[in-house]
């Protein structure tokens, strides 16, 4: 389960502007890709060597991340949508597993980049095919048209996710050239 900071109840959510697509597309987002997501993992599972099998989900997340760039602790929290604490558990296991290490900054003592091993760098390589591969086969039974029709919504979302509405507070993320 993802932790997430409380938000106190006096908080509402704005209301978006009524909008019958818009409220449809995010029912149909909210009910669908996790499903598929855990989907995906458990067949990626199902094909990985014993080694990937006892990371959970959100170590799965935190392995992928840090194989396209180095982050902070709490860039990783802030990007994984748990807390510092949570994180910095998980880190502290990898650590002992020899998957992640640690690297202070050397401008600001304070900070500490996060990297993969060259173990883990192998280990995400790895549970990237398996992911690969089994997204593969659940969407092989689609014909080009509806291929395509996902390629298209994938875009769209991931155009989302790079506009210009994008708050996130730690921009410091670099791109990792082990």
């Amino acid at each position: 389960m993802i932790e997430t900071a409380p938000t106190p109840l006096s908080e509402a959510p704005t209301p978006v502007p009524a909008r019958p697509a818009v409220d449809e597309a995010a029912g149909r987002v909210l009910r669908v890709i996790p499903v598929v997501f855990k989907q995906m993992i458990v067949k990626a599972r199902e094909e990985m060597p014993d080694a990937l099998c006892d990371l959970g989900e959100t170590q799965f997340r935190i392995i992928h991340a840090l194989n396209h760039g180095s982050f902070t602790m709490g860039e990783l929290a802030y990007r994984m949508k748990v807390r510092t604490p949570t994180v910095s558990r998980m880190i502290d296991a990898m650590v002992a597993r020899g998957l992640v290490d640690r690297e202070p900054d050397s401008a600001d003592r304070r900070k500490v980049w996060l990297h993969l091993t060259a173990e883990g760098r192998e280990l995400s390589n790895g549970m990237e095919q398996h992911f690969q591969i089994a997204v593969a086969r659940f969407l092989q039974p689609l014909d080009d048209e509806k291929l395509r029709a996902i390629v298209a919504a994938c875009d769209a979302l991931e155009g989302l996710l790079a506009g210009p509405e994008r708050k996130e507070p730690h921009s410091t993320t670099r791109e990792d050239s082990r």
